[in-house]
């Protein structure tokens, strides 16, 4: 074994060559051959066997046999770090594609848990539902046209059957739609969170696993839960210093939420231990330099991903709550 791993990390520092250089000798075939792997990878179009059926192009080097010899300790990405960069860069998408425009801002869309459908609503007062189960293709379903909205839509959430969408705009109340498949009914439901302030909105919403409850995130820091069976708000807790913009629930046991601010602070919360009047957190994301927008999460596995005002996304495995 001792043999091996002189082998393959011999104590002359792998190099990369510039541009017009050749390679630098080494003692082992099969590094110089995983640098010219990595040179030709920059140097030419990625081959992948799913786009040809030329037996040529599905054998010829690309970045998958480079990140396998990273694997084995061939390629030293940390020792390069410019040449993961532009690795990197080869795989992240340049360009979009426009497959629906709008008179007005969007402020949100979402895609259902199974991928079948997107909800998407801007300022024009109508929610949209399109149908994306083909590859590529928005084909628009129907189009829900709303009359009591303050200034704009500035959240929707489909439940998991698909049988519900939610919205939030200025409001005291979130409004429930019933879909019958993908059309919608005539009558929208207030959903009252009895808050305290007069000025108030609701700027994130989520379904649980169950579509037993929608967790609500708003203007006055607070975070509330509303219980579609006893048809009443169960939760408020003044959760942040400033804008609650973000929510969800963790877990399918709705026990675990999460909630993001304009603070910057993303905060766990366990409502089996949760006081309402001295609310405390089992969890807390300090740092960022800015507000928190957006926070995902990956039922079962505790994966939490999270976005503020700098555009930049930090994905956390399941070793990310603090006991405070």
């Amino acid at each position: 074994m001792h043999r091996i791993f002189a082998t393959l990390f011999p104590e002359e520092p792998l190099i990369f060559p510039e541009k017009n250089e050749d390679l630098i000798e080494t003692k082992n075939e099969e590094q110089i051959e995983a640098l010219q792997d990595l040179y030709g990878t920059y140097a030419q179009p990625l081959k992948c066997s799913y786009q040809t059926n030329s037996k040529k192009n599905s054998i010829a080097k690309n970045s998958i046999s480079i990140l396998k010899k990273r694997e084995i300790g061939l390629v030293d990405f940390h020792r390069y770090p410019a040449a993961r960069y532009r690795l990197m860069d080869r795989l992240l998408p340049k360009e979009g594609e426009v497959v629906a425009s709008m008179t007005k801002p969007t402020f949100c869309g979402q895609f259902s848990d199974d991928g079948q459908r997107f909800v998407s609503a801007c300022q024009d007062y109508s929610i949209r539902i399109y149908d994306t189960s083909t590859f590529r293709t928005f084909d628009r379903l129907a189009e829900i046209e709303l009359d009591d909205v303050g200034w704009s839509i500035l959240d929707t959430t489909l439940s998991t059957d698909r049988n519900s969408v939610v919205y939030s705009t200025w409001s005291h109340s979130i409004y429930l739609i019933k879909l019958n498949g993908d059309e919608c009914q005539s009558t929208i439901q207030p959903l009252y969170l009895q808050p305290l302030s007069n000025n108030f909105s609701v700027f994130s919403l989520q379904f649980s696993a169950d579509c037993s409850e929608i967790i609500c995130g708003a203007n006055d820091a607070c975070v509330y839960i509303y219980d579609l069976q006893k048809q009443q708000r169960t939760l408020r807790v003044s959760a942040h210093q400033n804008d609650v913009n973000a929510v969800r629930f963790l877990d399918d046991s709705n026990s675990l939420i999460v909630s993001g601010s304009d603070d910057g602070l993303v905060l766990v919360w366990d409502r089996r231990a949760l006081n309402e009047s001295q609310p405390k957190p089992v969890g807390i994301f300090a740092g960022h330099s800015s507000g928190i927008t957006f926070v995902h999460s990956r039922v079962r596995v505790y994966f939490l991903l999270f976005m503020w005002k700098v555009f930049t996304c930090l994905p956390l495995a399941n070793r990310w709550i603090l006991d405070i």
